[in-house]
């Protein structure tokens, strides 16, 4: 068999002469890092000499034949690339004078045998988060450093470099609240026309310069080309901190190019929050429709993904009721699909009882949270939308978690036509949409053909 798959990309070397210890650091381990063994500190070196980069953290044992842990860490304090990892020493001996020997030597911390599991993962967990964070946020400054990776006019980091950074991070920091902003400079092209590409370029420096003074060293900003800019906000103490830096960022533009190139300048943002188990793709898909609504209500404004969700109004567009309390899933369905329909959110009985009361011809689809069931009156709203024609007139689309099973048979005890599967996706959300829609206009038409036939029969 081959090695484990390191979760987060993150080794732990364990170097120690008792099998039975590494086995058991091991055992301890396995399942939430990559651990490799070496018995000995001179195996040890020879390891982190070819695959340095990837070790997070090292456990040494001190009392070993040949080097011992304290010569060991005494080397590693003299070698710069070692000497940034964070290591523990593990001993059989816990007096004070060894302990701060250890720590004088470069030991970050001190663990004793016998092992006592808890005390052991409680550290290495806290190390190694510690670790994980530094790494990431340390190759992103490393990224700013390399001019391949920056865009030639801007100097900040490139289409491909930047969409390689936030992939690291939605990796390493899965549990990290991040917001991902794309900018559109709105009406460039007049700008260029008006005032020549000269000016068209001082543009494009005065919106890099405002976003480097406007965001923290942690945030990654990015060109992707043209006029759209891209940001990345790391680490947010909350969701509002997003918004007003958006905003901000979007005033000192306008005050900006005014003063210094006497020009009128305008930004459109897109802003979308991160969510648990999001993909770059995903990600930027919620960002990109955001900024598609803010261009397209005025301009010149900042549209947070899900704050913003076009009501009914009295016209004839088909209605897809969004049943489900889940607060995302209402706007992440309505906002990716566009202006194609109406959206309703259901959250009760009684709202969905009101909905089919006002526009019951209009309803095509219902897209049913499964998690619904949960609910205290799910089973009269279950069989309210069955006997309104709910799989047969109107088409029901389960929502489901990913790789929810229990939820997916639910969703199939409904008669549903199809799945959506949370984290939504954009481009899957219109297409299964689509389809349903396209689906129950052609049985609304049928049902529409067929009734006077079945009441000339009647008589």
């Amino acid at each position: 068999m081959g090695e484990a798959v390191p979760r987060y990309n993150m080794t732990i070397l364990v170097i120690d002469d008792s099998e039975t210890d590494r086995i058991v650091l091991q055992e301890i381990f396995k399942d939430k890092y990559h651990v490799h063994l070496c018995e000995s500190a001179e195996e040890g070196l020879a390891y982190l000499q070819y695959s340095g980069s990837k070790v997070r953290l090292i456990l040494v044992d001190n009392m070993m034949e040949g080097m011992s842990g304290l010569e060991f860490l005494r080397y590693c304090r003299h070698d710069s690339a070692l000497a940034a990892i964070p290591k523990v020493m593990i001993t059989a001996n816990d007096t004070q004078e060894d302990q701060i020997e250890a720590f004088r030597e470069g030991a970050y911390d001190y663990i004793t045998k016998p092992f006592v599991q808890e005390i052991i993962a409680a550290r290495v967990g806290h190390i190694m988060e510690i670790s994980r964070r530094s790494s990431v946020f340390d190759s992103v400054e490393l990224e700013y450093t390399k001019k391949s990776e920056l865009d030639a006019s801007t100097s900040l980091l490139n289409k491909m470099s930047f969409k390689s950074l936030v992939v690291r991070i939605l990796e390493s920091l899965p549990d990290d609240k991040e917001a991902l902003m794309v900018l559109d400079i709105d009406n460039f092209k007049e700008i260029n026309d008006r005032y020549g590409h000269l000016t068209g370029d001082a543009v494009i420096n005065c919106v890099a310069g405002e976003m480097v003074g406007v965001f923290r060293k942690t945030d990654i900003l990015g060109r992707f080309g043209g006029d759209e800019f891209v940001v990345l906000m790391t680490r947010l103490p909350n969701v509002e901190v997003a918004k007003r830096k958006a905003v901000e960022l979007m005033k000192n533009i306008t005050l900006s190019c005014s003063k210094l190139l006497n020009v009128s300048v305008s930004v459109s943002i897109g802003l979308s929050h991160s969510e648990r188990g999001d993909t770059v793709e995903t990600l930027f898909g919620r960002a990109d429709q955001a900024l598609y609504e803010a261009k397209n209500n005025g301009k010149s404004q900042v549209v947070v993904y899900g704050e913003r969700v076009p009501p009914i109004v009295d016209d004839d567009k088909p209605i897809v009721l969004v049943c489900g309390e889940d607060p995302q899933l209402y706007p992440a369905i309505a906002l990716a699909f566009g202006e194609g329909a109406a959206f309703a959110s259901i959250t009760s009985y009684k709202e969905l009882a009101s909905a089919f009361e006002h526009y019951r011809e209009r309803i095509r689809v219902i897209c049913m949270d499964t998690a619904k069931k949960v609910m205290e009156d799910s089973d009269e709203f279950y069989r309210y939308i069955l006997e309104q024609g709910g799989g047969e007139r109107v088409p029901i689309l389960a929502v489901c978690r990913e790789g929810n099973m229990e939820q997916l048979r639910e969703a199939m005890q409904l008669r549903v036509k199809d799945v959506l599967t949370l984290p939504p996706q954009m481009e899957v959300i219109q297409r299964r949409l689509s389809r349903a829609l396209i689906n129950a206009a052609a049985t609304s038409g049928e049902m529409r053909q067929t009734a006077p036939q079945l009441q000339g029969e009647s008589k």
